[in-house]
């Protein structure tokens, strides 16, 4: 089983995905916040490049929400924005969501592009249930890290590098794969490399502080959520129990 690390979005463009597990990365915060929609009752994400396509959607569809950021800050006219602490059962319980971002939501689309024939979405709240899958197929890994304006970005690095370490040491590693172990080593804990990051640092200068906390906490929710292509990516998943017994489980969750 050969992993390779996309340090950013920008590489793909000399990669074929086909016939490989394929896993989209962008821990502050696009797929932080997929994940806990998903697992707090949303009926479904749908990735859209663009801030107007995303409200021109959620007109011809009243029950959904048009959400999202750029910048790391709400769109104006938007029901919510790209924190995952918004994304409450309350405010998104059996509802789709049109989700538009500046990195992460691009890279599902490129991967798309470049033969990927589903992706898989990955955050430190759902880890675990990233590496089992992973296990469980056997096949050639391409981790991608949205990054940041495509640039690399440090805390997906590190969860790539996480994510190896679990695979075990019979994974042939590329460079790139090197690289994020090498960055996941370096951090004694998962906050504290956030908090290291460029992203990390700015989203804590607008405010944003308690998405550093919440994006940091490893395997909250068994969930594993996967974006299928099409005219609209559609990204679904079936809500399960978080593992962290204090929290409480999202409405509908199954053991």
């Amino acid at each position: 089983m050969k992993v390779d690390v996309l340090i950013s979005p920008s590489e793909l463009s000399s990669v074929d995905l086909r016939g490989m597990a394929v896993v989209v990365v962008d821990v502050l915060r696009a797929t932080s916040t997929i994940v806990t929609a998903l697992a707090n009752g949303a009926a479904e994400v749908v990735p859209v490049e663009t801030p107007e396509e995303a409200l021109r959607y959620r007109l011809g569809d009243p029950a959904a929400l048009a959400c999202g950021a750029r910048g790391g800050k709400p769109v104006e006219g938007f029901g919510l924005g790209n924190s995952p602490v918004e994304y409450t059962p309350e405010r998104v319980e059996g509802r789709r969501i049109y989700l538009t971002t500046t990195n992460g939501t691009e890279a599902i689309r490129k991967a798309f592009e470049r033969g990927a024939g589903e992706v898989l979405i990955g955050a430190f709240l759902n880890l675990s249930s990233v590496c089992d899958e992973l296990r469980r197929r056997g096949r050639d890994i391409a981790l991608i890290c949205a990054g940041k304006e495509g640039r690399a970005g440090l805390e997906d690095l590190v969860f790539c590098g996480r994510c190896i370490e679990r695979l075990g040491d019979e994974a042939e590693l590329t460079d790139g794969a090197v690289i994020a172990r090498i960055a996941s080593r370096s951090f004694a804990d998962v906050k504290e490399a956030l908090l290291s990051s460029q992203h990390g640092r700015y989203l804590v200068s607008i405010g944003f502080e308690r998405d550093i906390d919440f994006c940091a906490r490893e395997d909250l929710f068994d969930l594993l959520p996967t974006a299928e292509p099409g005219d609209l990516i559609r990204i679904t998943a079936s809500p399960r129990c978080p593992t962290a017994p204090s929290q409480a489980p999202p409405r509908g969750c199954r053991a």
